[in-house]
Order: C-alpha cells, then sequence, then structure tokens
C-alpha cells in the first residue's frame, strides 16, 4: 500500500507540475496533538513523539469513514487505519508538497509556549500539489507516532480530526486560512484495534448469531 502510494503521487506530481496550485500553511496552535497511546487513557501534550498530515478533497460534500475526531485522554482511536486508506481510495487525496513532490509531513513542537502545536515548513505556506489556485479545500488532519516512521504508516496509534474548511492562497504570498480557523480542534493519537483483533471478534459475533439460531430452532 505505501509504494502504491508513493508511485501515485509521484506520478501526479509530473501530471500536476504544470498546472496552479493553492498554497497552505499546515500548522496549528499549542496543544493541538495530544499522546494517548504512551499511557492509554492518560493523555499529555504530545512531546515531539508524532507526526501529522492531512487529506484533503475539493468536495464539501464528501464525508469521512469514521465519525469524529479521537478526543484527548482516549482509550482508542475513533478511526482505524483501514478506514484512512478507504478514505484515500474514495476521494480523498493525501497532502504533497507540489515544490518538493514529497508527502506532508509536520510534527509536533517539543516545548515552550507552543507545545504540541502542528509544525511543517516553519508555517510557511506552500503549494498544496493538484489544489485549486482558489476557494475552499476540505482537509483532515491525520497523527501518528513517530515510531511507525515518518511515512504514512497505516498501523499503530492513530488520531484524526474532523473536516476543516481550509482557505488556499492563490500564491506564495497570498493570505491563506488555518486549519484552527476552519475548524480544527485538538485531537488526541491513541491505540487502534489490531487486524487480528477485529479478525477474532468477528468470529465471535459469528459463532454467537449461529449459536442463537440453532437454539431458536
Amino acid at each position: 500500500m505505501k509504494k502504491t502510494i508513493a508511485i501515485a503521487v509521484a506520478a501526479f506530481a509530473v501530471i500536476g507540475s504544470s498546472f496552479a496550485q493553492g498554497y497552505v500553511a499546515f500548522s496549528s496552535s499549542k496543544s493541538a496533538i495530544w499522546d494517548d497511546f504512551t499511557s492509554p487513557g492518560v493523555g499529555v501534550v504530545a512531546p515531539v513523539n508524532t507526526y501529522e498530515t492531512f487529506l484533503w478533497t475539493t468536495s464539501s460534500s464528501l464525508t469521512t469513514p469514521w465519525s469524529t475526531a479521537t478526543a484527548t485522554n482516549a482509550t482508542s482511536s475513533s478511526a482505524t487505519w483501514s478506514q484512512i486508506t478507504t478514505a484515500i481510495g474514495n476521494g480523498w487525496n493525501v497532502a504533497t508538497n507540489n515544490t518538493s513532490g514529497n508527502e506532508v509531513v509536520g510534527t509536533d513542537i517539543a516545548s515552550g509556549v507552543t507545545k504540541g502545536a502542528i509544525s511543517y515548513n516553519g508555517a510557511v505556506s506552500f503549494p498544496l500539489f493538484a489544489s485549486p489556485s482558489s476557494g475552499n479545500i476540505y482537509a483532515v488532519v491525520v497523527a501518528w507516532s513517530t515510531n511507525s516512521g515518518s511515512v504514512l504508516p497505516f498501523s499503530g496509534p492513530l488520531g484524526v480530526s474532523s473536516i476543516v474548511t481550509y482557505a488556499v492562497g492563490a500564491s506564495s504570498s497570498s493570505p491563506v486560512g488555518t486549519f484552527s480557523g476552519g475548524g480544527f480542534t485538538p485531537i488526541g493519537v491513541a491505540p487502534t484495534p489490531e487486524p487480528a483483533t477485529i479478525a477474532l471478534a468477528g468470529l465471535g459475533v459469528s459463532a454467537l448469531v449461529a449459536f442463537r439460531r440453532r437454539s431458536s430452532k
């Protein structure tokens, strides 16, 4: 899956490099990202141990496979990695910097008055590949543990936001929207159910249904 997305991003970058792109600044205010995975259920402002990116679309009617953002101090994520995969396959784009051609990956700030804020490109705007040069895009912030690596991992602790409405800039000197202004609120990065656990739960439900059917007969 990672290889497939990397190839797709590279191919789209070649195609889209000749078109106008909208400019985005990927950052947030302090305490935006919380660590709910080191000690599940005991949330702390993320101490530079998470990565962040965002998925985006131009459709205001496109929903996400999950319902809400993960609350801080959560014991588990409100979304699963399989839902992230589903979103990417159904109209959501992984944020890509059109200048570098790389996936947008930010970190949380380690300390000081902005501890836990999202930081990418020094909060300077960058051209978002394949985005419109004006108007709004709709984004979802995705955060995960640095233990999983710096590329969207599809495994490990996960945090997601609700949909953010973001106003892009037409150029590097144009004013751009903010994620907080678009509706982004702090999220927690928390454990997600392992695939084996989900499979076992499914088998358990199936067995229970079969048992009830036999009992009714």
